[in-house]
């Protein structure tokens, strides 16, 4: 009577075939954004590896998958149908409409084209010196035996690895102050703003939306200064003599001989900062959490780095010897992944695990549910990297990153980050966990992160 009684007071679904939680969107909106895993593991709990939700201001609504061939539908659709740069629009206030999390068709694999080859290939082995400088230079900050909290430390070495490899910017005036404004710019991707559009109203400077606007400018600003100084060094010059993905960027050319605009340029720079920014430091600091909290694995890869890197400084090419490191982060970024799901906005209506979800809803294969899974995953709670050595990932059970042709571009670029900071990272013995072994999760803006990992560095 109570459930039916409050059905009649909500809106029509149009996918109430899809059992879901019955409550009004707001709620359900302020549940997903306060207490999300909890939320998603109810919810698969009480409705199955298929359910349906409706949050605040979505027409029709959002169905979630967690079986590998459901994601599989999702990940190799049409993407004309399965669009996902529209499955991104809560973003696109903080990095712009030419990103390449907004663009879908066309526009989307020109884009890709042209963001690919600067994050791969010949230029990773400058990418890991960056990284080992920039992590070194951060254990020169943190204290001496006193604790410290992780996530400010990792924030700054991600930010400041991004400043160096995408950007180009050496120690200097310059880099100090586009750091600090994109310290604030990069929190924008965490403010609950994002989520109620209706919440964006500019009411003058001091409204918060016009805070936000007002900063936008100011970033835009300085993005615009970096880029045009670059140009005038001469686009051919700077490719081959700079070793950054702006330099790249700039000279590259699409399938017709055009280059990218500034703006495209500023959004895309823009992207690269919000994708391996705070995403890149949250990963960082769950799995040294999670390392830290089982010794036996953190006494294995004391091994591996001793029998691979010695004493010599970490580099890529001790990278591909390192399987139990390779191994640690997968199973890191299994248990816990920086972002609960991944979505698409379906343009035409499709069969999706046994049920007919009409145009317009949001399909979103849920990353924190499918790597949690027991069908999929024996033992899912327990962090085993074990699991990875001599496996390679299902791109259907082992999502962090997305998949299909919207795979984060970034990915051999963070997990090589990962890696390197990890490596430098254990070579200190004297690394104590501060903040016990239990650590809840919450949401910062789109991502899951620790309630708060603390640290302290013996002499």
């Amino acid at each position: 009577m109570r459930t039916s009684l409050l059905a009649s007071l909500l809106p029509p679904n149009p996918a109430a075939h899809i059992p879901g939680p019955p409550l009004p969107s707001l709620l359900q909106t302020s549940l997903f954004f306060a207490t999300p895993t909890q939320f998603l593991s109810r919810c698969q709990r009480d409705y199955g590896d298929v359910f349906f939700c409706r949050f605040f201001s979505q027409k029709v609504g959002t169905v979630f998958v967690t079986k590998p061939e459901d994601i599989r539908t999702v990940f190799t659709g049409d993407p004309e149908i399965m669009r996902a740069g529209e499955g991104n629009v809560v973003l696109r206030p903080v990095v712009g409409k030419y990103s390449l999390l907004i663009l879908d068709g066309a526009e989307h694999v020109r884009m890709r084209r042209l963001l690919l080859p600067p994050l791969h290939g010949e230029r990773m082995p400058v990418y890991a010196q960056v990284v080992r400088e920039q992590t070194e230079a951060m254990l020169r900050r943190c204290p001496l035996q006193a604790e410290f909290s992780l996530r400010p430390a990792l924030q700054e070495l991600t930010l400041q690895v991004i400043l160096r490899a995408v950007f180009g910017l050496d120690d200097g005036a310059e880099r100090q102050e586009l750091a600090a404004l994109l310290r604030r710019y990069a929190d924008l991707a965490s403010s609950v703003l994002l989520f109620f559009p209706q919440l964006q109203r500019d009411f003058g400077p001091y409204s918060p939306w016009g805070k936000v606007r007002a900063l936008r400018e100011q970033t835009n600003q300085a993005l615009y200064q970096v880029i045009a100084r670059r140009r005038s060094e001469g686009e051919g010059q700077s490719a081959n003599q700079r070793k950054d993905v702006l330099s790249l960027l700039l000279a590259a050319r699409d399938e017709s001989g055009q280059p990218l605009s500034d703006r495209e340029l500023r959004d895309e720079l823009v992207t690269l900062l919000i994708a391996g920014h705070e995403t890149t430091a949250t990963a960082l600091e769950w799995t040294l959490h999670l390392v830290l909290s089982h010794p036996q694995v953190r006494q294995r890869l004391h091994a591996e780095l001793a029998q691979v890197v010695g004493s010599a400084p970490v580099c890529a090419e001790h990278l591909p010897q390192l399987e139990y490191l390779d191994a640690v982060l997968r199973e890191a970024l299994r248990l816990r992944p920086i972002l609960p799901n991944v979505a698409r906005k379906i343009s035409q209506p499709i069969q999706l695990g046994g049920y007919h979800v009409p145009a317009g809803t949001f399909v979103a294969p849920c990353i924190y549910l499918t790597h949690r899974h027991k069908d999929l995953y024996p033992d899912p709670e327990q962090f085993l990297p074990e699991r990875w050595l001599g496996k390679k990932p299902d791109p259907y059970q082992w999502l962090p990153f997305g998949g299909g042709a919207r795979r984060c571009i970034g990915l051999a670029f963070a997990l090589l980050e990962m890696k390197v900071v990890m490596a430098v990272l254990l070579g200190r013995q004297n690394l104590v966990l501060a903040s016990g072994v239990h650590m809840p999760t919450k949401r910062r803006g789109i991502t899951l992160s620790p309630q708060g990992v603390r640290l302290q560095l013996g002499v």
